[in-house]
């Protein structure tokens, strides 16, 4: 229920409300969501400068450079601001030895007043250098100016080259593995005459053990049933030994 009350508050004070209605109030209200202004429209054209030229010349700039990304097209954008800003020092420069030249002469000047349009950029070149530092500060800015645009131009040109690589550069297809060749079938020789043909065991898998030598070297075991009459035999044997013995004797008496 509150929110509701709310609501309809907020929409009557709205339904009052005209706007602003003065230049200046209308202004100021346009700046309401501005924040930096660092991405506003200008950011590198003056109010007195002519914004068509200057997106003429961004223009000129990305049909000769073509960039092919959102990297390049940022430094495309930065030589076409430096170049612009080179010439905004141009124009200062012949603007302020315009305003020296046509400055009146001095009365109290001993000299008398150039009349050689020569004559009369020297002496004003002379007082921007003796009393200004005007001169100076263009030279600097403009040489700054024009390291910013030959930097951004060698980084484009670097960034074109390598993109112009890469796309140049086929991509190896993934190494293909070889299949192994398939056995081959073995197929017996002739047999020689005379000799049988080796029939191939039924199970090739289980192949007899060789024979243990150590087990041919022990002694046979005897059964236990056989055991028990070893002692007969032998004495039987010793009775006949005995016997051949005292018929030998015998024989030779």
């Amino acid at each position: 229920m509150t929110s509701e009350l709310k609501s309809a508050t907020a929409r009557a004070n709205g339904a009052k409300s005209r706007g602003p209605k003065s230049p200046e109030t209308r202004a100021k209200s346009s700046h309401n969501s501005l924040k930096h202004g660092f991405t506003a429209r200008k950011t590198v054209v003056l109010e007195c400068e002519n914004n068509d030229e200057f997106h003429n010349m961004l223009a000129d700039y990305v049909a000769t450079y073509q960039p092919g990304s959102p990297v390049e097209n940022n430094l495309v954008d930065e030589m076409a601001a430096a170049k612009w800003r080179m010439l905004r020092m141009r124009l200062i420069e012949v603007a302020l030895l315009d305003s020296e030249m046509s400055r009146p002469h001095l009365p109290t000047d001993p000299r008398p007043e150039p009349t050689d349009p020569g004559y009369q950029i020297a002496a004003a070149l002379r007082r921007l250098t003796d009393d200004s530092r005007a001169l100076s500060f263009i030279s600097r800015y403009e040489s700054r100016l024009h390291r910013i645009h030959e930097r951004s131009h060698r980084t484009l040109r670097e960034l074109q080259q390598t993109r112009k690589q890469q796309a140049a550069e086929p991509v190896p297809p993934p190494p293909v593995q070889p299949e192994p060749p398939p056995a081959a079938a073995h197929k017996p020789g002739p047999v020689p005459q005379g000799v049988k043909p080796a029939v191939p065991s039924p199970n090739p898998e289980r192949r007899p053990s060789p024979p243990d030598k150590k087990a041919q070297n022990e002694p046979t075991p005897v059964p236990a049933a056989t055991r028990k009459h070893v002692p007969r035999r032998i004495a039987a044997h010793r009775g006949i030994l005995r016997y051949i013995g005292s018929q030998g004797f015998r024989c030779l008496s």
